[in-house]
């Protein structure tokens, strides 16, 4: 399979799975509206019904993160090919696939298990800059990098 294919596929499954993320958050955030208006009489609910527009707050902080993370994933550029780790890349360890692009964490992709990670992660700043080839350490691990696209 060609590298940037798999970048581009890499991308469509990362923004599915966003997507995914978008739904659900958007379908508790109305969820959360919706439970805080559903009791009558007002006074004897009002602090349930604070209780609930504070949890529908929340469920729209992460709209926003999510759909700001969602922007972040159209920014990449499948067809860029990079030969050190950086955003976008796409690094292969030997215990490990991970894409640099947002915070998904852990997931399944073509029967492989695959790391989605943020550029903003501890582990993306030990990789930065580092090629095919190298070997470094990070948290008492080595880790040796076996291609990076």
């Amino acid at each position: 399979m060609d590298r940037l294919d798999l970048k581009r596929r890499l991308i469509e499954q990362c923004r599915k799975l966003q997507q995914e993320s978008i739904d659900n958050t958007r379908a508790e955030m109305e969820d959360a509206q919706d439970s805080a208006y559903e009791h009558q009489p007002r006074d004897q609910y009002d602090s349930y019904r604070d209780q609930m527009m504070g949890k529908r707050d929340m469920f729209a902080k992460q709209l926003t993160q999510s759909l700001e993370q969602l922007k972040m994933l159209d920014k990449i550029d499948p067809l860029k090919k990079v030969s050190a780790v950086d955003v976008g890349a796409v690094i292969i360890t030997e215990d490990q696939k991970i894409f640099v692009s947002i915070g998904l964490g852990k997931f399944e992709f073509d029967n492989e298990t695959w790391f989605a990670i943020s550029p903003f992660v501890p582990f993306f700043h030990a990789l930065r800059g580092h090629k095919k080839g190298d070997t470094l350490q990070f948290r008492e691990k080595k880790i040796v990098i076996l291609d990076v696209f």
